[in-house]
């Protein structure tokens, strides 16, 4: 095959577990992660909105995000859009005008040289044919905002006042569906601090909450 002579200097491996495979993901992987798929493929935040997700944040999904994120596993960020796509497909008719994925902080995107929700979302709207609109939402400039991994409830209900901003584009097409598009969700507070700056700039759109995994 053609250079197969490259194999040995980059070899395949599982994003999740690391192990040699003909593919990015290895097939015990997918095993592990089929086993926690969401009920319905959605649950109910803390701040009492619907968030779509395709899986629980445990185990190979959580492995997943964190070689993607943290590893710099590139080929992840396909894998995951994979994940999504079908869900898209079955549950949002008419298709979503827009994905919008969420910013994540200038400290975050200075260490990793990405941003993993819009490697995420590229993917899956090429796999979906759906446009990617990442200069509507925003993340303010702060030298103090803190990392919601490491905060209790209450706290990371607290930490993402006012974090996020929309602007408002020219060309808008109105009565929109978005697609908002985050790798992981846990109390749910980051999509309804998305979701309220997005609805003060356009009122009339229909935003829908997509995560791949519910932690």
């Amino acid at each position: 095959m053609k250079f197969d002579f490259l194999k040995p200097l980059f070899p395949i491996i599982c994003v999740s577990c690391g192990k040699d495979s003909p593919k990015y993901l290895c097939s015990d992987c997918l095993k592990k992660i089929e086993q926690t798929l969401l009920p319905h493929h959605f649950f109910i935040s803390n701040m009492g909105e619907m968030i779509y997700g395709y899986c629980r944040y445990a185990g190979s999904s959580g492995a997943i995000i964190r070689s993607l994120k943290y590893g710099r596993k590139i080929p992840a960020a396909r894998i995951i859009a994979e994940f999504l796509a079908p869900m898209v497909s079955l549950l949002f008719q008419p298709k979503p005008d827009w994905i919008v994925p969420v910013p994540i902080s200038w400290q975050k995107q200075f260490h990793r040289g990405f941003n993993q929700c819009d490697l995420i979302a590229k993917e899956l709207g090429n796999i979906a044919k759906i446009p990617v609109e990442n200069k509507i939402l925003f993340r303010r400039f702060s030298f103090f905002e803190k990392d919601q991994v490491k905060l209790n409830a209450s706290e990371r209900k607290q930490n993402l006042d006012h974090s996020f901003y929309a602007l408002q584009k020219k060309a808008v097409v109105h009565h929109s569906t978005i697609l908002l598009l985050d790798d992981v969700a846990t109390t749910g507070k980051t999509m309804y601090a998305c979701h309220k700056e997005i609805r003060k700039i356009y009122p009339d759109w229909k935003v829908l909450s997509l995560v791949f995994a519910h932690n």
